[in-house]
């Protein structure tokens, strides 16, 4: 019987300032050998809860719920009929209810090179921030890529990141796309990358000084998350962008921009 025993674990504590970080206990168990050998073979996860407003609770039973559903489907026989059986839930019900994050990498615990491969190979991380945006476009920028793939592979990528309350994610915008390109590309303009010097992307985000907040100076949040923003360039409302672009060129394109740009 306890070949087929179910082992959650609980990470409670979660009303402390910081939460504890549950893709570090994660980590840790994976980095164990002698656990992983223990756990071979068994369904497992690790949930966050809040031991005060047991804010958590329903995702465990929904995992437990899930993970039963399957024993119960993949048990079926002719004498019992599929009508008694509950139906499997749907891959967005399942990432709904389940924090897989043994499944799903942070990428702020990846290098530049594991990041920029994970990101090409349009596979999902457990979350995608604004500094993975910056990153992602450093990186595509110093290895001298092509813009114009790097929206569609956005689009996508953020598409397949599961809705977790514990990690915030962005979603896919024109505006903001384009912004943080300008952004990227204005500060390779002042320091350029040279040969020699150490060009990681700590590096370059500690000499450019760029932060995920630094669009407030530019824009309201109102027109930067508006519905039009996502769809179409819009350009700033409260000050106007530094020029590192130059206009008339097909370099670099947003899917539905009206403007084109070249990063000089």
């Amino acid at each position: 019987m306890l070949k087929n025993t179910i082992i959650i674990t609980v990470a409670t504590k979660q009303d402390t300032q910081p939460p504890m970080d549950i893709q570090d206990i994660g980590n840790s168990w994976v980095s164990d050998k002698t656990l992983m050998e223990l756990l071979k073979g068994h369904d497992w996860r690790v949930f966050p809860c809040n031991n005060l407003t047991g804010e958590g609770l329903d995702s465990i039973f929904g995992y437990v719920a899930l993970k039963l559903n399957q024993v119960r489907t993949s048990q079926q026989s002719l004498n019992r009929p599929i009508s008694l059986l509950s139906p499997t839930p749907s891959v967005n019900q399942q990432i709904d209810i389940i924090t897989p994050w043994e499944q799903l990498p942070n990428p702020h615990h990846f290098n530049d090179r594991e990041f920029h491969i994970w990101f090409q190979q349009g596979k999902a991380f457990l979350f995608f921030d604004y500094i993975c945006l910056i990153r992602i476009i450093y990186l595509s920028m110093a290895q001298h890529e092509s813009m114009q793939p790097l929206f569609e592979q956005l689009e996508y990528n953020l598409s397949i990141i599961p809705d977790i309350d514990t990690f915030k994610s962005i979603s896919y915008s024109e505006t903001q796309m384009l912004f943080w390109i300008q952004m990227v590309s204005f500060a390779l303009l002042k320091s350029p990358l040279l040969e020699g010097e150490n060009n990681d992307f700590e590096s370059f985000l500690a000499k450019s000084q760029l932060d995920e907040e630094c669009w407030k100076t530019y824009y309201s949040y109102k027109l930067f998350h508006s519905d039009k923003a996502t769809r179409e360039f819009m350009p700033p409302d409260k000050k106007s962008l530094p020029n590192a672009f130059r206009s008339s060129s097909l370099n670099l394109k947003g899917s539905q921009l009206n403007i084109n740009y070249q990063v000089l």
